[in-house]
């Protein structure tokens, strides 16, 4: 084909990473959350899928346990209940809260990270932002994330979400000229960001 009419190539793994990083630049530019939703559970279907091929994996095993609290898989209704509704026009999907949107992106961070490893300035934001929203320290990570926390941190304080969201946009900007690879981000306690949501007694 011709530069003009170039073609689509790809991996699974690489689809699902362009997947996530469109999903996190929608996410913060404030775009339509049923966009984000869209690109956010392709992608997590397909490191989902990847994952179960390479064996074990943490971060399903402890999706299945947390499933199990809830009655009748009510848990995966709910986890996957508006991406079904965006694929199939004979369905209506259950409210989701907007939240279930970047939490869905840090899981789908959660699988990268065991299957190979955040490499972009859309999942380090994803992940530093999530981590620093809920106070968690994060070890080796690049400098800028650090300058970033001490111009932004007050601004974790608001109890609005979109007043915290937004402060991800200039942090991402910064990334963009950070090789991300590099470093671990290791959060220093354990995060299960799907809990964050979804509870048994509210399911």
């Amino acid at each position: 084909m011709t530069e003009l009419w170039p073609t689509i190539s790809t991996t699974s793994l690489g689809a699902a990473k362009r997947q996530m990083d469109a999903a996190i630049r929608c996410l913060l530019s404030t775009e339509d959350p049923l966009a984000v939703q869209t690109l956010a559970y392709a992608s997590f279907g397909l490191l989902r899928d990847i994952s179960r091929t390479q064996g074990a994996s943490a971060v399903r095993s402890q999706l299945d346990a947390d499933a199990h609290r809830f009655p009748e898989k009510k848990f995966w209704t709910r986890f996957s209940d508006l991406a079904s509704a965006l694929k199939h026009g004979d369905r209506t999907a259950v409210d989701v809260p907007e939240e279930f949107n970047e939490m869905l992106l840090v899981t789908n961070c959660l699988l990268l990270r065991e299957i190979d490893r955040l490499d972009s300035a859309e999942a380090g934001a994803m992940w530093l932002w999530f981590h620093a929203a809920h106070f968690i320290n994060i070890d080796d990570a690049p400098d800028c994330y650090w300058s970033w926390i001490d111009q932004h941190w007050t601004r974790f304080h608001s109890t609005a979400r979109q007043d915290r969201l937004l402060v991800a946009a200039p942090l991402y900007g910064s990334l963009k000229n950070v090789d991300i690879a590099k470093y671990e981000m290791t959060p220093e306690h354990e995060l299960i960001p799907w809990r964050l949501v979804f509870q048994p007694g509210r399911a």
